[in-house]
């Protein structure tokens, strides 16, 4: 799939879907983010906290351009698991060598969604100081971001899952699911305060 100034294109292969989505999800809520904090710069109203907004936009805009630029490496990474899948297995020696080669392809190809799990953990602590300090004409805005980052935490997590399990009794991913647990509890608390802050600034019931 590939950005483009009319929107977004078709997947044209197997490889660049590998977690494509859920690094658009983590840069829409970015750019989100970005977009709350320029409403809310130069406004007299909100004029005591501009350093700490224009801080925001920064790190939003830094965040986005991460989640994007980062694609060719899930495409590369799918791509390793593919090809150390057909290596040749026909005698003791290289089933070693292909095992060990898949098994170290499959790491990195959970790496790389952990990595957007981290990102998408970065933009909902961004989504909480929108929510918190931006202009109340756009709450609305900050939690559609969290909304975003969450989803994109969710599905990075499912693909961590997904390749840490087809490693099977290795316990090399182990270090991973701890982290990416730790972060879904990190995320779930950010987003009861950001909920908490956008009914309360935005003076209705999110149910």
């Amino acid at each position: 799939m590939r950005l483009t100034r009319g929107g977004v294109r078709a997947f044209e292969t197997a490889a660049a879907a590998v977690d494509l989505q859920n690094r658009l999800a983590g840069a829409l809520a970015a750019a989100l983010v970005a977009m709350v904090g320029r409403l809310t710069q130069g406004k007299k109203k909100y004029a005591d906290v501009e350093s700490q907004i224009a801080e925001l936009v920064q790190k939003a805009d830094g965040l986005r351009a991460s989640f994007v630029q980062a694609v060719d490496k899930d495409a590369a990474a799918f791509e390793a698991v593919m090809a150390a899948l057909k290596l040749p297995k026909g005698t003791e020696d290289q089933r070693k060598v292909r095992k060990a080669g898949v098994e170290e392809a499959t790491l990195e190809a959970a790496r790389q969604p952990l990595e957007v799990a981290r990102q998408a953990t970065d933009c909902l602590r961004l989504a909480s100081l929108a929510a918190r300090l931006g202009n109340t004409n756009a709450i609305s805005d900050a939690g559609t971001a969290a909304a975003l980052a969450r989803a994109s935490l969710a599905g990075a997590g499912m693909n961590v899952r997904t390749n840490v399990h087809s490693l099977g009794s290795s316990a090399r991913g182990a270090g991973m699911l701890k982290e990416l647990r730790e972060l879904e509890t990190q995320a779930a608390a950010i987003e009861a305060e950001i909920r908490v802050q956008v009914q309360a600034r935005g003076g209705f019931d999110l149910g």
